[in-house]
């Protein structure tokens, strides 16, 4: 909801939490709430690797270890 005297404040989308000692990282989304992760052990985070994303708010809902539901994408324009 937009207010006029407040213009930078926005909705909570996300909610994301990370567990250092398991290297996972987990995310609640406001519209499908169910606890996601990806397990960071099971991810190549090398330079060069592919990048990988997955559609959270799509027409199937999605909960608990999405690690092997990513798919290869390409990087957002903007960055």
């Amino acid at each position: 909801m937009e207010d006029p005297e407040h213009p930078n404040i926005s909705a909570t989308l996300w909610r994301s939490m990370s567990d250092h000692d398991a290297k996972r990282f987990f995310l609640d989304s406001a519209s499908q709430p169910a606890l996601i992760w990806v397990d960071l052990d099971n991810l190549n985070l090398e330079q060069g690797a592919p990048i990988m994303a997955i559609e959270l708010n799509g027409p199937e809902f999605i909960a608990g270890d999405v690690t092997d539901k990513l798919a290869q994408t390409s990087m957002i324009t903007w960055m």
